[in-house]
């Protein structure tokens, strides 16, 4: 694993610390990161369960109720600060990669007091060599139906790319999806006609669950208007899985054009209450999010160019030897942004606040 981390000489000097859940959140994404995070930290020597230095995940910027949190995680909720920096109360604030901590400092909230962490991926993910070729082959995206994932847009790309074909198959892996979400997304499948549509709604895999999810793909495709996480994309480069997506907001951390996959061209889009509604009742997602004229204008909603992603992908499924080459750089990718290197880095800021 040593050859993966590399972590010793960022580690000297740092106190142990714990990462604690805001239990009033108690989200899917936050038990994710929590462990990931302490796992990582244990496999560095920085854990300690009764150690002076806690630091709070929360999407809504709560210290759990504790005085000894030294700094609170926050991921995409900062995409709307106001409420959530209200909750801060001058506390450091730590966003999920440099577009979040930007929303943060946008909001109003003092730079000195804003970092930035990039969320890592499981070392049990990797692979030494690109994923094997599949018949049929298929192209995945990892994202949950709800009002920002862009599903509608992966579906329409892929159309476009493959309409009849019967040998690329499109997967979508959800959860918690609406009924009306399952069947408006399977009837944009016709419309478009893709003929190899999986939709799977399931509510939680486990981590080798995924990891054979990944190995199943040839591409990764991921058009989320507005993510800042988007952990998804560097789990699928962990496996050589090259990635499709827009260099805006969480996939901008990851994506390389040309590198370890094709960055989509992408155009701002204003997020209003007449976009919400219509994201809600004809396509059925979940609602996250909130009238953004309430908060800050742009940037923030990325509308990707659906024909330069079919595009790309048409292309990378016609080049076997493209794939290989980029599946690559998506592993060279994945090395940078280990669970362990976040834990590091996590420890390294905490050590920083005064």
């Amino acid at each position: 694993m040593r050859d993966v981390l590399r972590t010793e000489k960022i580690i000297v000097n740092l106190k142990p610390l714990k990462v604690i859940d805001d239990t009033a959140d108690g989200s899917f994404s936050s038990s994710i990161i929590v462990r990931s995070l302490n796992e990582a930290l244990k496999n560095i020597g920085l854990y300690d369960e009764k150690g002076e230095s806690v630091v709070s995940y929360s999407t809504i910027g709560s210290d759990c109720g504790r005085k000894d949190v030294k700094a609170i995680i926050c991921l995409y909720e900062l995409a709307f600060p106001e409420p959530v920096l209200k909750n801060l109360g001058g506390r450091p604030v730590i966003g999920s990669g440099l577009d979040n901590m930007h929303f943060a400092i946008r909001g109003g909230y003092p730079a000195s007091l804003c970092h930035s962490l990039p969320l890592g991926v499981d070392s049990k993910f990797f692979q030494s060599k690109g994923p094997p070729q599949k018949n049929p082959k298929r192209v995945i995206c990892v994202a949950e139906s709800n009002t920002r994932c862009g599903l509608h847009h992966v579906i329409e790309a892929f159309g476009k790319a493959f309409c009849g074909r019967k040998d690329v198959e499109l997967y979508i892996k959800d959860r918690f999806a609406t009924e009306r979400c399952q069947s408006y997304l399977k009837y944009l499948a016709n419309l478009h006609g893709v003929e190899n549509f999986i939709h799977d709604t399931a509510n939680t895999v486990n981590r080798e669950q995924m990891r054979l999810l990944y190995e199943s793909a040839t591409i990764n495709i991921f058009l989320n208007n507005s993510s800042t996480w988007a952990l998804s994309c560097v789990e699928g480069m962990s496996m050589g899985l090259p990635l499709i997506a827009m260099n805006h907001s969480g996939p901008g951390n990851y994506i390389r054009n040309g590198e370890n996959g094709f960055t989509v061209e992408w155009t701002d889009e204003a997020v209003d209450n007449k976009l919400i509604s219509s994201l809600i009742n004809t396509y059925g997602y979940r609602n996250f999010l909130f009238d953004e004229s309430q908060y800050f204008k742009q940037p923030f909603w990325a509308s990707p160019n659906v024909k330069d992603a079919a595009e790309s992908l048409h292309f990378l499924i016609e080049s076997d030897k493209e794939v290989e080459c980029l599946s690559s750089g998506a592993i060279a990718t994945a090395r940078q942004f280990t669970w362990e290197r976040s834990a590091a880095q996590l420890a390294t800021i905490v050590a920083s606040l005064k």
